[in-house]
């Protein structure tokens, strides 16, 4: 009961009243520790920067929403959800309200480190294919380095330089097919990524409200 029933009334105000979709819940300050606020924190900054989706912190499980938000959401055909941010993909009204968090006051919370993880991870994954154009460039900027390398060599020979022989030409060749084989799965990885896109099935448009 750390989110006590008693802020309820607040979310249903804002749906029946205000007219909004989703009403969530969200903390002005949240009785965490600080390990947890601090992982949270950087956790939807790495999230909002992959994803482009801005999803809010300190947001509670109490949420409302109307029946329109809720055919959507259930429309939705992937078994897998992060709801933080399919809120944040559906687009609908959504207002986020002030309410209480208090302490825990018994017992020792189920959700530990390892489920947060997973949460995160499953988050990550299922909103973006970015990793995997930053491993492409990755690659791409590795066999980059490599082919500056052997060039370096190249121009150091032709200027009567004496160098270590062999030593920054291996280095060279290794990093450019190393780096081609990076960015060869980072390619990879997009196809997969649309693969992935389609086996979700989301549907192109949300429609909110129908006019007759």
């Amino acid at each position: 009961m750390q989110d006590p029933m008693s802020e309820l009334p607040k979310l249903l105000e804002c749906v029946v009243l205000d007219h909004a979709d989703l009403a969530v819940g969200h903390y002005s300050v949240r009785k965490s520790p600080l390990l947890n606020r601090l992982t949270a924190h950087i956790y939807f900054q790495v999230f909002t920067y992959l994803t482009g989706l801005k999803a809010q912190q300190r947001t509670s499980p109490m949420r409302v929403m109307n029946r329109a938000f809720i055919e959507a959401y259930n429309a939705l055909t992937e078994k897998t959800r992060f709801p933080q941010g399919l809120d944040q993909w559906l687009g609908f009204r959504q207002e986020y309200i002030q309410i209480e968090h208090r302490s825990r006051q018994d017992g020792i919370s189920s959700y530990n480190f390892w489920s947060r993880s997973s949460l995160a991870m499953t988050g990550l994954l299922y909103f973006t294919d970015r990793p995997l154009k930053l491993i492409g460039y990755l690659g791409l900027l590795m066999a980059a380095f490599g082919t500056l390398i052997g060039l370096g060599v190249v121009t150091q020979k032709l200027l009567g330089t004496q160098i270590v022989p062999g030593y920054a030409s291996i280095a060279s060749f290794i990093l450019i097919g190393f780096g081609f084989q990076i960015g060869l799965l980072g390619v990879l990885g997009l196809y997969i990524g649309r693969i992935f896109r389609e086996v979700q099935n989301r549907p192109l448009y949300i429609v909110r409200k129908m006019f007759l």
